[in-house]
């Protein structure tokens, strides 16, 4: 159940952007289904997750949506992450750490819906972490 086939293998754009955020809700339903967790397909069908809001999933919004077995919400969310290429959250980091990732952070804006968000692209040349 917890890694059919490694489907999909994760792919980046030439900045490290995961192209799965330009899924549709049923690339992502698919993408559900075949972790073994068909059971959960029309959730997400119906939550209307596509690939750019798959970074505010996580286990907290999962139950929201009826998913609520715990061994089920690692597994959606594990893959997740590798699919983003994001790091584990971590309730120990400090504060006082550099923020996360340029990638990260991007994705996190890149999820919210509007026009100014629909136009983001990711360049690195002008990332700035003060910026963010």
């Amino acid at each position: 159940m917890a890694n059919a086939g490694n489907w999909p293998v994760p792919t980046f754009d030439e900045h490290g952007v995961p192209m799965c955020i330009n899924w549709d809700k049923e690339l992502v339903a698919d993408f559900i289904q075949n972790l073994g967790l068909k059971q959960y397909r029309n959730a997400f069908l119906e939550n209307e997750i596509t690939g750019r809001n798959l970074i505010a999933v996580d286990a907290s919004s999962l139950p929201k949506m009826g998913i609520t077995d715990f061994e089920h919400i690692k597994i959606i969310t594990k893959n997740i992450r590798k699919l983003l290429n994001i790091e584990r959250p971590n309730s120990k980091r400090s504060i006082a750490l550099p923020p996360r990732g340029a990638i990260a952070t991007f994705l996190e804006r890149k999820s919210r819906t509007g026009r100014i968000c629909d136009a983001l692209e990711f360049d690195l040349e002008k990332y700035n972490e003060e910026d963010w």
